[in-house]
């Protein structure tokens, strides 16, 4: 019989199998998409009034770019979910020293 630890690990591998064919797919996609798009023309959009050109020039200068914030999420989920299985642990080990009470 498996452990639990060797399922938990099974479905983590299919999960993450999932997630990588599912990436495989959206970036084919993605190109076929750039490739089609590519292949049709585009009307010429009117210039931007100076104001706003200014605005967005100030604006995309602060801001992060969307990898950064992807990082930066994904650090801290991290971070937390480490920190929610200690403490879970050891409120389980607290737990148990009051059974053995």
């Amino acid at each position: 019989m498996s452990t639990y630890r060797e399922i938990t690990n099974q479905v983590a591998d299919q999960w993450v199998a999932a997630l990588k064919n599912a990436e495989q797919a959206v970036t084919k996609l993605s190109e076929n998409a750039q490739r089609f798009a590519d292949s049709i023309p585009t009307p010429a959009l009117p210039a931007t009034p100076e104001p706003f050109a200014k605005l967005n020039e100030a604006l995309s200068e602060r801001l992060p770019k969307p990898s950064e914030i992807v990082e930066a999420n994904f650090d801290m989920a991290t971070r937390l979910l480490s920190a929610q299985r200690d403490l879970t642990l050891r409120l389980l080990d607290l737990g148990a020293g009051s059974k053995d009470a």
